[in-house]
């Protein structure tokens, strides 16, 4: 996503505050998609995503490592993972559902690896990636809100606390008072 200057010849300089706006739009595009497209355990193709899936991803770690609540990181992640079932090279989706095997009781042959099995090993490893990126957004995120001990502006019941600071604990300054620096 590329943001231009008025005059439209140079690319805009992005503020903290327009990335982040940004990576909460592809987040809340992405969930959409993701919500609509109802994919169960199925694989798809990556060229159906609304964005890459790098921007995507990228979106998700940012949002996951400046998200102040532990239940909306965890349904962060769990929307990201999904993102593992997007694959480059699938072309149809492929849609997967439980089969009964033909020769229940003989012995079962063990076929050489086909494409699918190829695409669910990948879609395996690459949710084991997005896991663990995330996880590293997570551990940011807690060590920026709970070792604070921040809370949202708004409180489950509704209620506001005005620039979310009611629920900080203030720590100890480090720093000598001016008044006892000069006395010394």
């Amino acid at each position: 996503m590329t943001l231009l200057h008025r005059d439209r010849t140079q690319p805009a300089e992005l503020s903290d505050t327009d990335v982040l706006a940004a990576a909460y739009e592809i987040v809340a595009i992405t969930r959409g998609f993701i919500s609509v497209e109802q994919l169960g355990k199925d694989i798809v193709d990556e060229t159906e995503l609304p964005l890459s899936r790098s921007t995507i991803v990228n979106a998700f770690r940012l949002a996951i490592a400046t998200e102040p609540r532990t239940e909306v990181r965890q349904d962060l992640i769990a929307a990201g993972c999904l993102l593992a079932q997007f694959q480059p090279g699938v072309g149809v989706r492929i849609t997967v559902t439980p089969a009964r095997m033909a020769n229940q009781e003989g012995e079962h042959e063990h076929p050489s690896p086909t494409h699918v099995d190829c695409l669910f090993n990948q879609v395996s490893a690459d949710g084991r990636v997005l896991r663990d990126l995330f996880g590293n957004a997570v551990l940011i995120a807690e060590q920026k809100f709970e070792r604070a001990r921040f809370q949202p502006p708004f409180q489950n019941d509704g209620t506001y606390t005005p620039h979310g600071h009611g629920n900080i604990t203030p720590q100890p300054s480090s720093l000598v008072p001016l008044s006892a620096s000069a006395s010394a």
